[in-house]
Formats: C-alpha cells, sequence, structure tokens
C-alpha cells in the first residue's frame, strides 16, 4: 500500500478524508454490475428518500466518510451521515435510538444488548490496531513482542533503550530517553481491541484488563480518537501510542512489527491483516461478536479489529428503513471496494463474513415484514 504525501496527510485529516477520496459520478440504473439497480448489485432500483445518521467508531470513520459520500451520489434522496466520536458513543446514541445506526468495533456486551433488544451485529470492515511511535532518526522499524509492549503501557519499561526492547532489536541504536505513552480519552472499540490482545498474548504480564476504557498509570497521556493519539504521537518525539493502522498510515506515523503466536514479527499490512481474519473468523460467536486476536499463522498480524455496523431488527419508519437496509448492503458489498483504495487501509471482509451480513441484513423488518426480499 502506497503511503501517501505530507500533502496530501494534511488534505485528508482537514477535509475529514472526503475532499481526497476519487469516488465516481453518481451512476444511473443502467443495469452494469456494481451499479445501482444493475444484475449483480443488491441495491434497489426504487429511488429513495430519507436522512440517516448514524456514530460511533473513530477506526472506521475514514471508510465511513468515503461510503456516505460515495453511496449519496449512488441515492441522491438519501443524506447518510456519520459522526464518529467513538465506539462507546455509537453504543449509547443507538440503543438511545438518537441515531439510525452505530459503528464499533467493540462488541455490545450482553448486559448492553439487553438495553437494546434486537440490535444486529452486521460485520463492516477490518482493519489493524497498531503500535505507533516517534523516534527521530531510527530507520528499522521497531520490533516488539506483546509482553514488552504491555510492560511499555504498564509503565514498567520507561526509556527507550530498556534491555527488553534492545533484545528484540540487535544492531538498533536506540535512545536513553523517557519514553511517553499516549492512549486513548474516550470509550474506545480501539482500547477494547488493544487490551483484549495484551489481556490474550501477555496473559502473564498485563494487569489492566480489557474493556472499552481501563485505569491507566498516571503517567500516560490521553488524547480523544485515532486521529488525537496518533496527532500526539507524530507531533512529540519519544511517544508511544495506539490507534488504527488507517491512520497511522495516512498520518505517516512509524509502526511497530509485532510478534505474532507463531513467533513472527509482522507489520499491519492489509495482506497481514486479511490473513489473521481469516485464520480467526471462526472463533466469532453466530450473531458475529467476537474477538479476531492473537490469530495463528506465519503470516497474521496479530491486533486485528473486526468493526459492526449496529442496527435495530425492527424498524419503525418505512423510509428509513429501506433506506438504512440499501445502505448496509452497499457498505458490506460494493462499498467494500473502497475498503483499500489509496489512502485507506482496510481489509475487505472475507466472505464468510458477507454472508452472515446478507443473512442479517435481509431479517430487518418493518411491521414484522422483511424490507429487502
Amino acid at each position: 500500500m502506497k503511503i501517501p504525501s505530507l500533502v496530501l496527510t494534511g488534505l485528508l485529516l482537514a477535509a475529514g478524508f472526503a475532499g481526497c477520496l476519487t469516488t465516481e459520478p453518481a451512476k444511473q440504473n443502467t443495469g452494469n454490475p456494481g451499479t445501482t439497480g444493475g444484475p449483480n448489485s443488491g441495491l434497489t432500483n426504487e429511488r429513495l428518500t430519507a436522512d440517516l445518521t448514524g456514530s460511533g467508531s473513530t477506526f472506521i470513520q475514514p471508510l465511513m466518510t468515503a461510503w456516505t459520500t460515495e453511496y449519496n451520489q449512488l441515492q441522491p434522496g438519501v443524506k447518510a451521515a456519520y459522526g464518529g466520536g467513538g465506539s462507546g458513543q455509537g453504543i449509547k446514541q443507538i440503543t438511545e435510538k438518537t441515531t439510525d445506526f452505530g459503528a464499533t468495533d467493540a462488541p455490545m456486551k450482553d448486559e448492553e444488548l439487553a438495553k437494546a433488544p434486537g440490535i444486529l451485529h452486521i460485520p463492516a470492515s477490518l482493519g489493524g490496531v497498531a503500535v505507533i511511535y516517534n523516534l527521530p532518526g531510527l530507520a528499522a522499524p521497531l520490533k516488539l513482542d506483546a509482553a514488552t509492549v504491555a510492560d511499555i503501557f504498564e509503565a514498567r519499561v520507561t526509556r527507550w533503550n530498556d534491555p527488553k526492547i534492545t533484545a528484540q532489536n540487535p544492531g538498533v541504536s536506540l535512545p536513553d530517553n523517557p519514553i511517553t505513552v499516549v492512549v486513548r480519552s474516550d470509550g474506545s472499540g480501539t482500547t477494547d481491541t488493544f487490551t483484549t490482545y495484551l489481556a490474550q498474548a501477555a496473559a502473564s504480564t498485563w494487569t489492566l484488563g480489557k474493556g472499552k476504557t481501563v485505569s491507566w498509570p498516571a503517567s500516560v497521556q490521553q488524547a480523544k480518537g485515532n486521529d488525537g493519539v496518533g496527532s500526539t504521537v507524530k507531533n512529540n518525539p519519544y511517544t508511544v501510542g495506539y490507534a488504527g493502522s488507517e491512520w497511522a498510515f495516512v498520518q505517516e506515523i512509524q509502526m511497530a512489527h509485532l510478534k505474532n503466536k507463531a513467533g513472527k514479527y509482522v507489520a499491519p499490512t492489509i495482506a497481514a491483516i486479511s490473513a489473521g481474519a481469516n485464520e480467526g473468523v471462526g472463533t466469532l460467536a453466530a450473531d458475529t461478536r467476537g474477538t479476531l486476536v492473537d490469530p495463528p499463522g506465519d503470516a497474521s498480524y496479530p491486533i486485528v479489529a473486526l468493526v459492526w455496523l449496529l442496527a435495530y431488527k425492527e424498524q419503525a419508519d418505512e423510509a428509513k428503513g429501506k433506506a438504512l437496509v440499501d445502505f448496509l448492503w452497499y457498505a458490506t458489498h460494493e462499498g467494500q471496494e473502497l475498503a483499500d483504495r489509496d489512502p485507506l487501509t482496510y481489509a475487505p471482509l472475507p466472505p464468510a463474513l458477507v454472508q452472515k451480513g446478507e443473512q442479517m441484513i435481509k431479517s430487518i423488518t418493518y411491521a414484522g415484514k422483511p424490507i429487502k426480499a
């Protein structure tokens, strides 16, 4: 994947990614594959009119911006908008029905589902959670295993030339500078995925538990969103943090190669994220909730994040329900073509998860009747 230039990075961040994404002009119902209503498309021929609002995961926000931009061209009568805010906010707002859909990279817990009966977890996209850092003059990628990452984020390893780091990076000159750790300040699916990975891959070392929020050491700095953590690390030497790999690529931040279950140090590339997802997809529950962290396989990246779109099975408004079903189908089908289009760096869904999503979308009803045949 080509990493965009600094100029493009600035444009992307300033425009919320949308202004620099190449999308085709509004497509007509010509019957061509991939266009609205074509023979190979599941999108409707019906002209829809509705406003759709969503919020949640900042991990998927760049891709969501691309999706809403293109879908609003495909269906000019629909105005789909996504506000980010973090997975915790997405779950809260869809539970309260103040948005039409949510997005999260931390599956809802049983107690959360009990407050929102009928919520579906529709697989939307895959990405990697990267350990990002700012070490001026370091040419070679930093190599880290899970135990060392745990020690860094729990403030047991506090200097860059600590023997636990240097032992994994022979021949690399590491500075005798203190490590500044940057974490998320908001309820975050990225935090949930990251801490779930550490709780699993560094079980004997990690003590902070797992979840959308944890009690970090007092010494850490905090920033809101993947973009906030990424910007803080990028602009401050000798810092380390975690963020979605797509943000790290766009902001041109250094990313560690992490040691996977097979003992290989792997970068968060699209191929490695896909390999990890394919190895781990069979561990997900029937409703697709679960985790893809620490999968087997030589080529697997160890921190794979699955992002879900959240929607109610029974829709209260027919026009909104039709538009929502059409948008969800677009995102999980035609929209997957945008996942790894430069400058985005997401992994398209594997067929097994696409099929799961199809079943869920077709189960969405209005007045008890399926909206999509």
